[in-house]
């Protein structure tokens, strides 16, 4: 029996969820480092595009539950699965943005401390008065790094955002072509139905004509044979006449 597509999507997004998390804690333990961050936002993503293909799912099979076999129970379930899953993303993305800011700080932190600065509004300093080093060169250059690195990564996201939009558009065009193949599947069998009837009519009436014809020609012979024994008769009595 065919496996529902629905159930496979399903524990594809309930192991992936397990999978990002357990990757999320180990990024924590790991102090947060920025290139493992990257990686768990695109998994992230690819999760969202999943459960926004099951939310289609359900808003076209409701439309028609006796079609795919689904009870009302059954496609409430899948809203709170969606639902649920949806929640468990959200905590999961809430945990990688908080894990990103302090990631953020720790690197400022880092490139402060190796050329030699602290970093600004430390706890060991006050804030330094408007104006007031703004002519280093050194945390210049940091924070015009920190800002290319911010901007790339925003890039990125949007990026990202921008292909996971493509594949769940391509999806749906799948799933209304899918349909569309099988309402044209469904006509080509009424058709052949209706042909393989009008066959059997044809065949029942070209039976029905070859016992007419049969019973024609045997009719015929018949006559035939009383004409000529008549006949046959008739030329005996001539002769013995």
């Amino acid at each position: 029996m065919q496996q529902d597509p629905f159930d496979v999507v399903k524990a594809s997004v309930s192991h992936n969820l397990v999978s990002a998390k357990a990757s999320l804690d180990n990024w924590a333990a790991q102090g947060h480092p920025l290139h493992v961050a990257h990686n768990a936002r695109s998994s992230l993503n690819a999760i969202a595009a999943d459960i926004n293909d099951l939310a289609e799912t359900i808003l076209v099979v409701q439309r028609e539950p006796a079609r795919f076999r689904l009870t009302a129970a059954d496609i409430q379930a899948r809203r709170s699965f969606v639902a649920t899953a949806k929640e468990s993303l959200k905590e999961l993305q809430s945990t990688l943005e908080s894990g990103m800011v302090a990631a953020e700080k720790q690197q400022r932190a880092a490139l402060f401390n190796t050329s030699g600065h602290s970093p600004p509004f430390s706890a060991s300093k006050p804030p330094l008065a408007s104006g007031a080093g703004s002519n280093d060169p050194n945390q210049n250059l940091i924070d015009n790094q920190l800002g290319q690195q911010q901007v790339l990564m925003r890039n990125q996201d949007q990026q990202l955002d921008q292909v996971m939009n493509t594949v769940s558009t391509l999806k749906q065009v799948a799933i209304t072509m899918g349909d569309e193949i099988e309402d044209q599947i469904g006509l080509m069998n009424d058709m052949d139905h209706d042909v393989d009837n009008t066959q059997d009519k044809l065949r029942g009436a070209m039976r029905r004509m070859d016992h007419l014809m049969k019973a024609s020609n045997d009719t015929k012979a018949t006559w035939l044979i009383i004409v000529l024994t008549i006949t046959l008769i008739l030329l005996i009595v001539f002769v013995l006449v």
